[in-house]
């Protein structure tokens, strides 16, 4: 009985933290972000804005994501797009398609042998747009947002304590894969992080800084050692004790990826290697929040067998514990869910919620013992710090590292830095 009163008790701290940090903040805060906490804010604040839009390859309807983008006309704003080469399939699309856009630009960055080369060509667009426009605005080139949600998500920096803005992505499911709604539900995790008031977060697809901030917090120099853009950028905000706002008005909801379950466990392994490499406390509370939950739902079914084959007053109890604690762990998770027309019900949520988080817990577990991590076939090799050591390219491939860039704009509005 001791045991039974341990695991309870045990069972009941996880639930604690779990509805506390992920599920009651992802109901809470969408409703108390639109009621009071924007209304702090001036809806009125319209600065001169660089907006940088990272591209590569065709895939995922570019074309008409950059149309779409050119199509918005965002007032006092100049668009960046970046590629590393013109090589890259999406370098003639983007040439074709900014002729006629004035307020567009081309950026070539080159190849990157120090940090990962969507920061490297972020910092490249920085460098190309010369300095001059009050907000950095970072999107993803699937991140068509509309005019009234860049408004949203530019007003929080009306608030001078206010360092970061972002939005947020969800996925709308158009195959009902097993494998789409596993990603589904890892992309529903992010959520309810960035929603949690006790987490500080950004999305890299969908963010904002104030030009003046970005240098004061001298965040080009660590994204040029760093991996990633997001995550790095969240350590910075911790570092020197920066506020980041979560705009839950400012979400882009698209279709999900096809995706196997394999693919899903391996995307999100890359997402919980940023967490580990940067946010080390944090990846250590969710590892052990997940495990402990991934235990629980692969528990419940042996004990619930072994109660038919071998009955006991003792497993027969066992068995109610933990079967009680999977369902308040599932009910957990529908918390975490946004609501929102994205075709995956309730009930089947609910259902896989199990799956969903023994997957989860599996990208945890396949990037626990490394500092290597692999994106779009580039390798890039980590040290303890997060600082990248090596960057390994496939066979053949060119080495485009610029040795300088200009920072100008030609009247060609295609910046080369190669």
């Amino acid at each position: 009985m001791d045991f039974l009163f341990l695991l309870a008790a045990i069972e009941i701290l996880m639930l604690l933290v779990g509805y506390t940090y992920l599920a009651a903040p992802s109901i809470v805060y969408p409703r108390f972000y639109r009621r009071i906490r924007s209304k702090r804010y001036a809806r009125t604040h319209h600065p001169n804005l660089s907006i940088f839009i990272p591209c590569q390859g065709t895939g995922n309807h570019l074309e008409n994501h950059v149309q779409t983008f050119l199509e918005r006309r965002f007032p006092k704003a100049r668009l960046f797009f970046i590629v590393e080469s013109r090589k890259d399939p999406a370098h003639a699309v983007i040439a074709r398609l900014i002729r006629e856009a004035p307020n567009a630009f081309l950026v070539e960055a080159g190849s990157t042998g120090t940090c990962g080369q969507k920061n490297h060509n972020l910092l490249k667009g920085i460098e190309a747009a010369g300095h001059k426009d009050d907000v950095y605005v970072f999107f993803d080139s699937i991140s068509t947002i509309t005019f009234e949600q860049l408004s949203d998500l530019l007003a929080p920096l009306s608030d001078p304590e206010v360092a970061v803005a972002t939005g947020f992505r969800w996925d709308i499911l158009r195959e009902g894969t097993l494998g789409q709604r596993v990603h589904a539900f890892m992309i529903a995790v992010q959520w309810a992080l960035l929603n949690s008031p006790f987490n500080c977060g950004v999305w890299g697809g969908c963010a904002a800084i104030r030009r003046e901030t970005f240098e004061e917090m001298d965040v080009a120099a660590y994204w040029a050692r760093t991996v990633v853009d997001d995550t790095s950028l969240v350590n910075l905000l911790h570092q020197q004790r920066r506020k980041s706002v979560f705009v839950p008005t400012c979400i882009k909801e698209m279709d999900g990826p096809a995706m196997t379950i394999r693919e899903s466990i391996f995307w999100f392994r890359r997402q919980v290697l940023y967490l580990k490499f940067y946010r080390r406390f944090e990846w250590s509370c969710a590892l052990g929040l997940l495990v402990w939950a991934a235990m629980i739902c692969l528990a419940f079914p042996m004990l619930l067998l072994g109660a038919v084959i071998w009955p006991s007053p003792a497993l027969t109890t066992l068995v109610g514990v933990t079967g009680i604690s999977m369902l308040l762990q599932m009910l957990c998770t529908l918390g975490m869910k946004r609501p929102s027309q994205d075709n995956h019900s309730v009930g089947a949520w609910f259902l896989l919620s199990p799956l969903f988080i023994v997957c989860t817990v599996g990208a945890f577990v396949v990037g626990l013992f490394t500092r290597t991590l692999r994106w779009r076939h580039v390798v890039y090799h980590l040290d303890h710090q997060g600082f990248v050591t090596d960057v390994e390219r496939p066979t053949g491939a060119t080495d485009l590292r610029p040795p300088a860039t200009t920072g100008t704009i030609p009247s060609s509005r295609t910046v080369e830095t190669v």
